[in-house]
């Protein structure tokens, strides 16, 4: 572990293949609490993530490292998909990263529940279109800070989280297309969208990871332009990521290198798990888009404060109740789950406003 930074590290071990011989596509997980505090604790939980990495055999399960009477992490089997990020990293509760990641491949057990509930889940890529890195739209079009009203090409390019706290964001920046490359501006501006979704979260400063303007706008460098068939689904999708269950879709694809801020590319925003709200009924779209419609200006909490946030906690509701139909009983248990994500060192950071368990 370095002894100068602050940032997450990772020791990856493995094992060479044999000519021919096929990799097995799973990997063990060891997650600590802390870094060991000197040699000798690291040589007892060596020894114990050793007899755990032979003992955790079937994929998805866990179990906890325990060095005399103190659980100091755990291990657990994960399936290796090549196409997307290794999630199973800096995590401090085992069972919370099960139930995400049970999510986002459409299963959801909530706290207390012993049947999943079946969530229409997909990857962004498979429902809309990213738009080009910020370096494209640079190229072609002269950009000036603010967005006045008669802007031809408007762009929401910056985070900045003494303005943007609620879903519906003005764009903050003002396109003009350059004459000499002209056809490659108009191609860019194609993938213009009222929908945006984050490639950089602070979880502990800013409230969202999807935004959404009024007029079609340009991504930016913080924020990048995705394009759906409709704007019912672009209002549906803003208001499922910023539910809690959004926000944990996109967390727990995210690089949590740095503490409490997660940070996805133009690559990688298509393998995020959303919501599949082409296989919403009539009734339960409509119910997504008026959780939008109401609360779209309402100012939320920094995302790692979503367990004292009025607001998220009725987009929650609503979409619980209204939209997967999942009954009355499951808002408190939601919250539960809501309240071990806020717990998450990824999420909460060093900030005061962190989540506090009696304990």
């Amino acid at each position: 572990f370095s002894a100068e930074t602050n940032m997450g590290e990772v020791i990856i071990a493995g094992t060479r293949l044999k000519e021919g011989e096929v990799p097995k596509r799973t990997a063990h997980f060891v997650n600590l609490n802390k870094r060991p505090d000197n040699g000798l604790a690291a040589q007892e939980i060596a020894r114990a993530v050793r007899a755990l990495v032979a003992n955790v055999t079937e994929t998805e399960s866990q179990a906890p490292i325990i060095v005399g009477s103190d659980k100091v992490g755990f291990v657990s089997l994960e399936n290796i998909d090549p196409d997307r990020k290794w999630s199973a990293v800096r995590i401090a509760n085992g069972e919370m990263y099960q139930r995400i990641s049970q999510l986002t491949q459409g299963l959801f057990i909530l706290p207390y529940r012993v049947d999943a509930a079946r969530v229409p889940i997909t990857r962004l890529g498979d429902i809309g279109q990213v738009g080009p890195h910020h370096r494209r739209y640079r190229g072609s079009f002269d950009l000036t800070d603010g967005c006045p009203v008669d802007t031809e090409y408007p762009f929401l390019w910056n985070r900045d989280y003494r303005t943007q706290f609620s879903m519906l964001l003005n764009p903050d920046k003002s396109g003009r297309l350059r004459e000499s490359i002209r056809v490659d501006g108009i191609r860019y501006w194609s993938y213009a969208s009222n929908l945006h979704i984050s490639a950089d979260i602070t979880f502990n400063a800013n409230s969202t990871v999807a935004a959404y303007t009024q007029r079609i706008s340009g991504g930016g460098s913080s924020w990048l332009s995705f394009k759906m068939d409709s704007t019912d689904y672009e209002r549906a999708s803003c208001a499922w990521f910023s539910s809690t269950l959004g926000l944990m879709c996109y967390w727990i694809d995210s690089n949590r290198t740095q503490a409490a801020r997660g940070r996805t590319t133009l690559t990688a925003i298509p393998n995020i798990a959303t919501l599949d709200v082409r296989q919403l009924s009539d009734t339960q779209l409509a119910a997504a888009v008026a959780i939008f419609d109401d609360l779209c200006r309402e100012r939320m909490l920094p995302a790692n404060e979503a367990y004292r946030d009025p607001v998220r906690h009725e987009i929650d509701r609503r979409f619980l109740e209204d939209v997967l139909g999942l009954g009355e009983e499951s808002v408190e248990q939601l919250a539960i789950l809501r309240n071990q994500w806020c717990a998450e060192p990824t999420v909460t950071g060093t900030k005061k406003t962190s989540i506090q368990f009696n304990t």
